[in-house]
């Protein structure tokens, strides 16, 4: 668990700097509002909760003046990015806690996380999801952005055709160093990625493609690059793992940013 709950104290330091597809994108937003009109039709004063503080979501719920909780193992996470979280009203309350072993003695119309069924290594995962489940009212909606473990890896000389003629900018470096964790050095075997692997790979590239270096002083200067693990299913495995506690009511995908074919949204309805 360390080397997946750990590094969160560096990532808060530099998580406003995350772009897509590190973080929701405006048509990921999109999903989750359709649905949340859907619960606003039975009632107007949904209790929702938040796993983390995703500041996409937090906006999406100033927007229609609700109420909502957040809970996260880091405080700091609450105000990662004060002047654009205070650019809106907020109505939350902050828990801190544990996901694996919360007990917040209240049900919720709607749960919203985005990645965090990779927050835990593979046994914890079931064990995640059950105290979900227990959170959620009869019907309540789950509602979470994965990554998929991509049937096809890219090697890093294609990856670098691909992004040698592109001006680095948060946005470009954060793609990839996306690709570079998620699908070169990814241990499919045991589906598992590494922050700290695709960092290094992409620092030991420089020798062969020089141009990184500046990518990666970018990367550096502003992005965290200390050892952060993440569960990372095949499609497969995530139809198992949901449908041992929640039934599947859609499965959603973007297409404003890049992999968004492989960040898909679950919609789920707790059995």
């Amino acid at each position: 668990m360390k080397n997946y709950r750990d590094p969160w104290n560096e990532i808060v330091k530099k998580y406003s700097n995350y772009t897509t597809p590190c973080v929701p994108s405006n048509q990921d937003v999109f999903h989750i509002e359709e649905y949340l009109k859907e619960i606003l039709k039975r009632n107007k004063n949904p209790s929702i909760l938040i796993l983390g503080c995703t500041g996409q979501y937090r906006k999406l719920f100033s927007k229609y003046s609700l109420k909502i909780d957040l809970v996260d193992i880091t405080k700091a996470m609450y105000m990662y990015h004060p002047k654009f979280l205070n650019s809106f009203p907020r109505k939350e309350k902050f828990m801190l806690d544990n996901w694996l072993t919360m007990r917040l003695n209240k049900k919720y119309d709607l749960i919203l996380g985005d990645f965090v069924v990779h927050q835990f290594p593979l046994k914890k995962v079931k064990m995640f999801l059950k105290n979900v489940s227990k959170h959620l009212k009869e019907s309540g909606f789950f509602i979470t952005r994965v990554c998929i473990q991509s049937k096809n890896m890219l090697s890093e000389k294609r990856l670098i055709k691909i992004y040698k003629d592109k001006k680095p900018s948060l946005q470009t470096v954060v793609e990839l160093n996306w690709f570079y964790i998620h699908r070169v050095t990814i241990n499919k075997r045991i589906g598992r990625s590494s922050n700290k692997a695709g960092f290094l790979a992409m620092k030991k590239a420089e020798k062969k493609y020089p141009f990184l270096r500046e990518w990666n002083k970018l990367y550096e200067d502003n992005l965290p690059t200390g050892v952060k693990y993440w569960t990372v299913f095949p499609k497969s495995r995530y139809k198992e793992c949901f449908e041992e506690f929640f039934k599947i009511k859609s499965v959603l995908r973007s297409k404003d940013y890049v992999d968004s074919k492989d960040c898909p949204t679950y919609v789920l309805v707790k059995r």
